[in-house]
């Protein structure tokens, strides 16, 4: 779970709050497995600009990029990967951030509940495509 202004894990069970290091804010996040993945989103001049986060449960962080656009993000809540999505495109990647795959003219995508990646085109094609970050061992 992630709250208040300065991104932090929350255990439910505990109550414990563990702050997520290199964001000032949260503007979206997403869960794996094992992991939480989190997106600050924001302008610099009049450029939109976002800081993607990878964390482990204990709020270690495994990967960090910045983009100079707004990059969305969909995980795998069964799995280890997660997709970032920058205008036009889908990158599949490991929670360490290593690039699995990457498909151009693409609008939309998400994992479905058996892991596989339904994306939907610039012309509003429906497509799924297998996952590779269940199989991934990086």
């Amino acid at each position: 779970m992630v709250s208040g202004p300065q991104p932090m894990l929350v255990d439910l069970h505990s109550g414990k709050r563990i702050p997520i290091p290199g964001l000032e804010s949260g503007g979206d996040c997403a869960f794996a497995r094992e992991t939480a993945v989190v997106a600050q989103y924001g302008l610099r001049g009049s450029t939109y600009h976002s800081v993607l986060v990878t964390v482990g449960t204990s709020g270690n962080v495994l990967w960090h990029q910045e983009y100079d656009r707004e990059v969305r993000i969909r995980a795998d809540l069964g799995g280890t990967g997660f997709l970032a999505l920058p205008p036009g495109k889908m990158e599949e990647r490991s929670t360490r951030g290593d690039l699995l795959q990457s498909v151009d003219d693409v609008a939309d995508a998400r994992y479905d509940e058996s892991g596989a990646i339904v994306l939907v085109t610039g012309l509003g094609e429906v497509r799924w495509m297998p996952s590779r970050s269940r199989t991934h061992t990086g």
